[in-house]
């Protein structure tokens, strides 16, 4: 990430924490608060509450991709969890797709144990639609095993930043395949 976008990714992320302190009545607020705006905002009222024109300025995609870059700072974790954990992971850790309902660490849900070579289908799915553009939608990962569909995480992620959990579940599942051969 180049300083400049560093810089306007701290700029953003500064005046989400303010605004969210004014808005609550807080003297602080937490990153996976931060997130969690930044998650179910559209990209204009996430930008509305910045002052510096040079990003308001940006072009659509870079602002975009500035958003994204503060979403994948607030969120580094994918929250795959797979056994073993070092070498070739066989296992992954799922909890089962209930329709009409997001993937949540809060709601209880019982989690189980698949293995990685019965993945036969692994995508991401829109979970909240925000207005129209793909990168302000609330995006959830997904595969299928034994004809059954998963959450790999819990974990919700902005527009295209659910590329990264399933590039490294397909390259999870691919080396396994490759290893069990």
């Amino acid at each position: 990430m180049s300083d400049d976008l560093q810089r306007m990714t701290e700029t953003l992320r500064l005046a989400l924490f303010n605004d969210l302190c004014q808005r609550y009545g807080k003297t602080t607020v937490s990153d996976r608060d931060i997130y969690e705006e930044v998650l179910l905002s559209t990209r204009e009222s996430l930008l509305g509450v910045v002052s510096d024109q040079a990003i308001k300025n940006l072009p659509r995609e870079k602002q975009h991709a500035l958003i994204n870059g503060l979403a994948f700072n607030l969120l580094p974790d994918d929250n795959l969890a797979v056994e073993p954990s070092d070498g070739t992971p066989v296992w992954l850790r799922v909890v089962p797709v209930e329709k009409g309902s997001l993937p949540s660490p809060s709601r209880g849900v019982t989690s189980r144990w698949i293995r990685l070579d019965t993945i036969t289908e692994v995508s991401s799915s829109a979970g909240i639609d925000m207005g129209g553009d793909p990168e302000d939608t609330v995006n959830v990962v997904c595969v299928v095993a034994a004809g059954q569909a998963y959450h790999p995480t819990t974990n919700r992620y902005r527009g295209s930043t659910v590329d990264r959990p399933v590039k490294r579940l397909l390259e999870l599942t691919r080396r396994t395949l490759r290893d069990r051969a």
